[in-house]
Formats: structure tokens, C-alpha cells, sequence
């Protein structure tokens, strides 16, 4: 069982940095009557469209949904960012707001509603754009996209990975010698100001244009591959000297890429610094990796510190956390055996649609 759940765990770490996220619709009006439900998108921030309400970060189902994202402060305008949509049903009204430089528009009575909430997960894997130009005047911003590579595309510049905001960034990106055409990978892009010219530079199978003034650039940088190791699981490989000072995203990025080489011991102590920064995927991660490590050396078999991880990462929100819990109390890890409780803990994760088939098999089988 536990080899089971340690494949299980490595399978949605791979997943879940993968997974790259659909474009918003305009509206949620397709969606009317699925209250309750929720949804995952990427959105690029506007502020052009038109919105009604915005309360409690509440709107009618017809309001722009890029404008809202705005309205409600989880992007600017020109950024992309990963949000969650929950349907709700209509209200009575729908108050004028002013906020972050929108201002929303009064209505009466409406028969649907949205609620925006900002994606908690730091995880979150946006696939890149064409180029940068929605993000020109958003200097020394920078941002974490999924890009796959490819030659076809047009660049001008690429002197210290610097290039117009209009170039191709997946072209760039090979260029750079980020990612080869047709590998995926996850970069960094930093917004800079224009400069001066941008020279021709042949690197990586890919030539750039030479061009002279322009009004935006981007740098394009790597994600800590450079740090991965090749040690295998069974190594007993040393743990690596952490860097101080970076985000919670950045560690677990950093994480991830010593578990892509099977280093799961340097991997445990980035996602569980991660997990200490308040990240709650990783705080997952870490309980399950407590509790389901199938003996992976360097990582502790701890199944009450694990119950302990998952427990912080469900009362942070993290829905996903609530079936975990359920096996725990199923199976007496961690915590008493209490099938009441557990068949509670899978009752509710069925209800939320939160790993809800996993939770329906469970609770049939219990006894």
C-alpha cells in the first residue's frame, strides 16, 4: 500500500507542474446553474470590459471575466495570472464599485453569479503567451511560465537573453539554450524597458534580428535546472546547500527538478521549506511524503508529523488535502483508526467534487 501511494504522489507532483491551464472565457454565462462548481483558468488581466457587482469579489455571470480579475486586485491589467471561478446563483443586486481602476456598473436583480478567487497554489503552471507586449510597462516583473520549444518563430535581440517584448518567446527560448525545440520547460521572464538597439546573434540553431530603438524588452532566465542532481533514490545523496532568499515558488521549482532526477532527498527539503512558507501543495506534498515514502532514504517515515502537514494544508484551503486525511483515519496513520471519521472525511470530499471518484471507491469498501 504504501509503494502504491508513493507512485501515486510522485505521479501528481509531475502532474501538477505540468498541468498547464485553459484561457478564460469572456463570461460565465455557459456555466449558469452549476452553482457550486468551480473552475481553474488562466486570465489576462483588462480592464476595457464591462462588469456589474463586484462585491465580496461576486459578479453577474456576464461580466467580463478579465476586467473582474482586475476589479477584484488578483491581476493587472496585462499580466496573466491562474484564477478560480466558483458558479453561484443570481442575487437582488449588484452594487457599483470602484477598485483598482475599474469601476464596476449597478444592476438589479440577475439570475446568475460568479465568485473570482485567486488560485492558492504557487504551483500554478501558466502556459506562456505568443510574446510580451500585454505586459510592456510592468518593469522588473517577473513571471513563470510553461513554454514549448520551437525554431519558427521571430526575435529580435537576444544579447544576455534580452529581447523586444514582441518576439516569439517559445523561439526565445530555444535560443536562449533554455529548451530545445519540442521540449517543454518552465522559465522565468522579466519585463525590462526598451533599449536602444538589439543585435543579431546566431545561437542554438535559431537566428535573431538585428533592430534598433524599441519601446519594451523581456530577459528570459532557466528555473534552478542547473541544480538538479542525477543521484538515484537508492544513493543516499547528500542534501544540497539551500538558498536563502527565494519564494516559496522558486524552492519548489527547485524541488521538482531533483525529483524529475530521482533525488527525492533534496527534493523533500525544498518542498518542505516551501511548505513552511505557507504553500499548501507543498505542505501536502510533505504530509504525504511523511506518511507514503515506500522508505526513500532520507526522508523520515513519520506518519503523525504527515497527518500533521496534511491537517495545516486542509485548514489553508486546500481541498485536496480533505481525501488524505479520510485514509488516514481509515488506515490509523497518524491518528487513531476512526472509520467513522474517515468515512466523514470521504463524505466530504464526494460533496466538494474534491477527489471525489478516489473517495467513492473508498467509502464503498469500508467496513
Amino acid at each position: 500500500m504504501k509503494k502504491i501511494f508513493a507512485t501515486l504522489l510522485l505521479a501528481i507532483m509531475a502532474i501538477a507542474v505540468a498541468q498547464a491551464y485553459n484561457q478564460a472565457p469572456a463570461n460565465m454565462k455557459s456555466y449558469r446553474g452549476k452553482n457550486g462548481s468551480s473552475f481553474t483558468f488562466q486570465v489576462t488581466g483588462n480592464n476595457s470590459g464591462r462588469i456589474w457587482g463586484g462585491e465580496s469579489n461576486v459578479y453577474t455571470d456576464d461580466s467580463d471575466i478579465a476586467t473582474a480579475a482586475v476589479h477584484a486586485g488578483l491581476v493587472r491589467k496585462g499580466e496573466i495570472a491562474v484564477i478560480k471561478i466558483t458558479i453561484l446563483a443570481g442575487r437582488s443586486s449588484y452594487p457599483a464599485i470602484t477598485r483598482n481602476g475599474v469601476t464596476s456598473i449597478k444592476y438589479g436583480s440577475y439570475d446568475g453569479s460568479y465568485k473570482l478567487e485567486k488560485v492558492a497554489s504557487a504551483a500554478a503552471t501558466i502556459t506562456a503567451p505568443q510574446n510580451a507586449t500585454t505586459m510592456r510597462g510592468n518593469n522588473g516583473k517577473t513571471y513563470t511560465f510553461q513554454v514549448t520549444g520551437k525554431t519558427s518563430g521571430r526575435i529580435w535581440g537576444g544579447e544576455s537573453n534580452v529581447y523586444t517584448d514582441d518576439s516569439d518567446i517559445a523561439t526565445a527560448a530555444v535560443h536562449a539554450g533554455l529548451v530545445r525545440s519540442g521540449q517543454t520547460a518552465t522559465i522565468t521572464l522579466k519585463i525590462l524597458a526598451g533599449r536602444s538597439s538589439y543585435p543579431s546573434i546566431n545561437r542554438n540553431g535559431v537566428t535573431s534580428i538585428k533592430y534598433g530603438s524599441y519601446s519594451g524588452s523581456y530577459q528570459l532566465m532557466g528555473n534552478g535546472n542547473s541544480t538538479s542532481s542525477t543521484s538515484s533514490r537508492s544513493s543516499g545523496s547528500s542534501t544540497s546547500s539551500m538558498p536563502s532568499g527565494l519564494t516559496a515558488q522558486e524552492y519548489f521549482n527547485i524541488g521538482f527538478n531533483y525529483q524529475k532526477n530521482k533525488d527525492y532527498t533534496n527534493a523533500f527539503q525544498y518542498y518542505l521549506k516551501a511548505a513552511q512558507m505557507g504553500d499548501t501543495q507543498c505542505q501536502q506534498v510533505v504530509g504525504e511524503f511523511y506518511i507514503w515514502n515506500n522508505n526513500i532514504t532520507g526522508i523520515p517515515y513519520n506518519p503523525t508529523e504527515g497527518f500533521r502537514w496534511l491537517n495545516i494544508t486542509m485548514n489553508n484551503g486546500r481541498d485536496l488535502a480533505i481525501f488524505k486525511i479520510g485514509v488516514c483515519y481509515e488506515q490509523g496513520l497518524g491518528v487513531k483508526k476512526n472509520i467513522a471519521k474517515a468515512r466523514e472525511y470521504y463524505m466530504k470530499a464526494i460533496r466538494i467534487n474534491s477527489d471525489a471518484e478516489n473517495a467513492r471507491k473508498r467509502l464503498k469498501n469500508l467496513k
